[in-house]
């Protein structure tokens, strides 16, 4: 009967475990480089809907000047595909701009187009840049998303979505 009390503890005790989370947190800070990953994925998903890979393409970060650099694929959405990059950017923006670590940004997004034969290639349909004295200027209590492109330093939008 005693084991049977064991058993029936260690069960109870997994079950409130598991309702908590389960394992602890790492309390280990992430690198900057898996900072910046994990906040691209939080805004443009881990894959893209358009072949199940990576949603970003690419990524640099210079550790010595904070600057980070990416291409990503942009999110389909049936709305907005602008609205939803410059959203996107400006949630990027606003975590950067509490991580000492990171100081300016150029990300650039991909969208597939498809021409008459219904062949489809990946071309750049928005782009922005944003300084480290961009970043600092914002008052992120009344910053509208939709006055991103604003404030880029430099901005290329596709006439396709414009």
């Amino acid at each position: 009967m005693k084991n049977f009390k064991n058993v029936l503890a260690l069960f109870a005790l997994s079950l409130v475990l598991a309702a908590c989370g389960g394992e602890e947190e790492s309390s280990e800070p992430q690198t900057a480089e898996e900072t910046i990953i994990s906040i691209l994925h939080d805004e443009f998903k881990e894959t893209n809907s358009f072949n199940d890979e990576d949603s970003i393409l690419d990524m640099t970060y210079d550790e010595e000047t904070g600057s980070v650099e990416a291409e990503v694929y942009a999110k389909d959405n049936i709305v907005s595909i602008k609205g939803s990059i410059e959203m996107a950017i400006h949630n990027i923006l606003k975590e950067f701009s509490e991580d000492d670590r990171f100081n300016s940004l150029t990300i650039s997004a991909v969208f597939p187009f498809s021409d008459a034969y219904g062949n489809s290639t990946f071309n750049e349909i928005y782009r922005a840049s944003f300084s480290e004295e961009t970043i600092e200027k914002v008052n992120w209590e009344k910053f509208l998303w939709d006055d991103t492109p604003n404030i880029a330093d430099d901005l290329f939008v596709h006439n396709e979505i414009k």
